[in-house]
This record gives C-alpha cells, structure tokens and sequence, in this order.
C-alpha cells in the first residue's frame, strides 16, 4: 500500500521536472530564433542590391542627359504654346456659323379666303441659308450673317462692337436688329415656332425690323435689370445706303428713329429652369410723308398670301410704339407674352391718324424635362438642349439612339388694323382693312442641341370689311421644316 502512495508522487515529481526541462529548452530556442532573425534583417539590410538592378556610370550618364533633354522639350513647348497665346491675342478670333431650313407648307381655305387672298398653293421652300462669321479683339467684336436663300444676297447682322465702355456699356455699330420685344430679339434658330407671331409679321415691315444704327446696352454686366437703346435709320436688308434727304433708291421706308427696350429680371434660378422677367419696347420713328406705306400680313407662314391689308397710303409723318413683355419659366413650363399699340400721325386730313393693335400668347411644355435656357446679357430664351441626344455615341464607339428633347406649344397672336382707313375704291373691293387671329399648334422635335425638326398647325381666321359688308376668311395651314444650326 505504502509502495503504492509513493509511486504517484515519483510520477508526479518525474512530470515536472521533464515538463520545466522542456519550457527551458523552449525558451533557450526562442531567444536564439530572435537574435537569428534580427542578425537576418541586419544583414538584408546591409547587403548590396542584386547585380540585375546595378547601372553602369555610363548607363547613368545616359539617362540623366534624356531627362536633361525631355525638361529642355517640355520647356520648349511651353514657351511656343505661351507664344502662340501671346499672336492670337493680338489679332481677331474667328468663328463660323451657319443655319439651314428647309419648309414644306400645306394650305385649305374657305371661299372667302379665296377671294380677298387668293388660292394658296402648296410648296416647298429653302426658307434660310445663312453663312456668317464672328470674333473679338481684346475689348472689340464683330458679326457679318448673310442669307444666301434669296435670288440676292441679303444681309443679316454686320456690325462692330465694344464692350463695357465708361458709362455706355456694351456698343455696337452697323445693321442689326432694332432692341424691340422679346420675340424681335430671339434667334430663328431659337424661336419655338416656324414663323413669328402675327402680331409681330404685321408690324415688322415698318417697326421691328434691322435697321442702320448705332446701339447701346449694359449687357455684358447685367445682374438683374438690363437696359439698351439706339438710334436707327430705316432700310431694308438689301440696301445699304441712304440718304440725308430721305431719297433712298429701291427703298420706300427711308426716315430715322429710336428704340429702347427695359427689362427687369425679377427671378433667375438656372438650376431649377426658373425665370421671370418683365419688360418693356419704346420706338419712334419719323416718315418721308411723300412716301407709300401698306400694312398687312399673313397666316403664320412663308407660301401664303396677305390675308389682310391697308392698301396703299401716303402722308405718315411719325410712328410711336409701345411694346410690354412678359417671360416666366418654370422647370419644363414656360410662357412668352407681348402687347403692341403703335400710333401713326397723318397729315393727309382725309386719312387722320390710326392706330393698330396687336399681342400674342406663347406656351410651351417640355414631355422630355428639360429646362429652358436664358441669356440675361439679351434678356430671351435660348438653345433647350436635350437630356438625352437622339443619336449619340457611347464610350466604347457604338452608336446609341436616345429619345431627344419634345416640345409641345400653343400660340395665340391676332393683329387690328380696324382702326386704319378705307382706302381702295368707294366699295372697298380691294382693301382687306380688319383684324385677323391664329391659333397656332406646334410640335418639336429637338434630335440635339442643332438640329431639329418643328411642326405648326396654324388655325387663322381674318375677318375685313367689303364693301358694306363683314367678311369672314379662314385659312389652316400645317407647315413642317427640318433646321440645323452650327
């Protein structure tokens, strides 16, 4: 039994002592793995690179002069670049422009249509070919637009410029636009519609037209009220003379003039595509009373006949217009309206003065959401361009065909001439004197930012006098045109 007890203890005590050997050989072993590995590191540390990453003094050499050579190049090339910046600066940039549209006009009329306008025909129409160039000197600019659509070249915008003068603003010199109206001042290649309105068309031969003159403006600097006014001889723009005596050979609408036009911004959001804008056109202009004026116009359209008209009359001395105008948009909404009242003194006392009245209504909605664009330097709305081109290419070179942008709108435009006389023969066979409105529908397609493709369903009813009797002409008309712009 005692043999017994005492085993256990033996075995115990033989445990330990082979179990304290072992951690002591352990630790022994750990402390010399230590030392090994830092000996290691030190020696990694120290010991030369591998021959395969060694250079040669002449390999060295070599390299430094190629980098040498490759800063001396750089530095070259920033110097011809920087001189290249310097020449450009020195003469004028150089810009080319064009626009293209061509119109298909498709008409129906009711028979008193066809009497007092005649039969409109269906056609087709190179309506615009413009060509032009643009370009700044440091502070100068210039513009010369031509349109070679007509059987003879007519100009467009030719003028020079200055910008931010003392005071004055923004100048330009030449022909261009009179500052009248927002409609007046929008692009052809930026309008909504195919034509303008008809309260704009049954003016423009007389008061909202290019003209010769000389213009000032604070455009370039403008924040939220935009002024600009001129000075203006009238001409057409095929003739680029005139004379001091009011003779000005091939044009009837020779006499002098100004215009202003007065914008308040009262709200501009770009990012939400919201703006709001008032606004307002002064113009007076002073007649060669010897001279013939007609004022009429047609259905919003190229290819169709006057559908009302004065006839023809002498004695205007001077012509006054006011023009109030409203802009407001709203992310894809968006509204254009414009009133005009134009006075007209007389000296014939059988004629008197008259006076003609007009305005349209202009909405737009985009179904795609886009937003509309707004230049605040000329206070109108500009290119829309679309989220998604319709033709586009994708990162890897394919061709990809998205939605575009589309446009819907209405208009509604109406022009009074009521109020001007009677003028051919006793029964008034020939005069078309009265008033006229259309509705005008329209659908746009814009494929990109510079091409696309615009339909209009014009709905125009004039009513006039004949003789002793109201008439009534109805003419629809739809157009379709295909515009690019670059």
């Amino acid at each position: 039994m005692k043999g017994f007890i005492k085993s256990p203890f033996k075995w115990f005590a033989a445990t330990a002592i082979c179990i304290s050997a072992a951690l002591l050989v352990s630790s022994a072993r750990a402390q010399s793995l230590i030392v090994n590995t830092e000996e290691d590191i030190v020696e990694s540390e120290s010991a030369p690179a591998p021959s395969g990453y060694s250079i040669s003094p002449d390999q060295w050499n070599a390299l430094n002069k190629r980098l040498e050579s490759l800063e001396s190049q750089l530095k070259d090339e920033k110097a011809k670049a920087a001189k290249k910046k310097e020449d450009d600066a020195k003469k004028p940039s150089v810009k080319v422009s064009g626009r293209l549209q061509y119109e298909a006009n498709f008409f129906d009329q009711n028979d008193a249509s066809k009497s007092r306008a005649g039969n409109m025909r269906n056609g087709t129409d190179l309506r615009r070919a413009w060509i032009g160039v643009a370009g700044s000197y440091k502070q100068f600019n210039y513009k010369c637009n031509f349109d070679l659509a007509p059987s003879s070249l007519a100009f467009k915008d030719v003028y020079l410029g200055i910008k931010e003068l003392p005071v004055l603003g923004d100048m330009r010199i030449g022909y261009f636009k009179e500052p009248s109206g927002v409609e007046q001042l929008t692009g052809v290649h930026q309008m909504w519609f195919n034509d303008r309105p008809l309260s704009m068309s049954g003016i423009s031969s007389y008061m909202q037209n290019r003209a010769l003159g000389i213009e000032f403006s604070n455009g370039s600097r403008v924040e939220d009220f935009l002024w600009t006014f001129g000075f203006f001889q009238n001409c057409s723009d095929s003739i680029h003379k005139h004379y001091d005596d009011g003779y000005d050979p091939g044009d009837a609408r020779s006499g002098e003039g100004v215009t202003a036009r007065f914008v308040k911004i009262l709200q501009y959001c770009p990012e939400m595509g919201r703006v709001f804008h008032v606004g307002a056109s002064f113009t007076y202009k002073s007649w060669n009373p010897g001279e013939s004026m007609n004022w009429g116009t047609r259905a919003e359209n190229d290819l169709g006949r006057k559908c009302i008209e004065t006839g023809a009359f002498y004695g205007t001395t001077d012509t006054f217009m006011v023009s109030p105008e409203l802009v407001f948009t709203n992310n894809s909404f968006a509204v254009i309206a414009e009133y005009n009242y134009i006075r007209l003194k007389n000296s014939d006392e059988a004629i008197g003065d008259m006076n003609i009245h007009g305005g349209h209504v202009s909405l737009s909605y985009m179904l795609t959401g886009e937003h509309y664009n707004y230049q605040k330097s000329t206070g109108t709305l500009t290119f829309i361009k679309p989220n998604v081109d319709f033709v586009r290419r994708c990162e890897n070179g394919m061709l990809n065909c998205g939605s575009g942008a589309w446009q819907v709108l209405y208009r509604f435009s109406w022009i009074d001439y009521r109020q001007m006389p009677l003028l051919a023969g006793a029964d008034g066979e020939k005069s078309k004197v009265g008033i006229a409105y259309d509705h005008t529908f329209g659908l746009n397609w814009q494929m990109s930012q510079t091409f696309r493709v615009v339909f209009n369903y014009i709905l125009s009813n004039d009513e006039y006098k004949y003789g002793t009797l109201n008439k009534s002409g109805n003419v629809s008309v739809f157009t379709t045109s295909v515009q690019m712009y670059f």
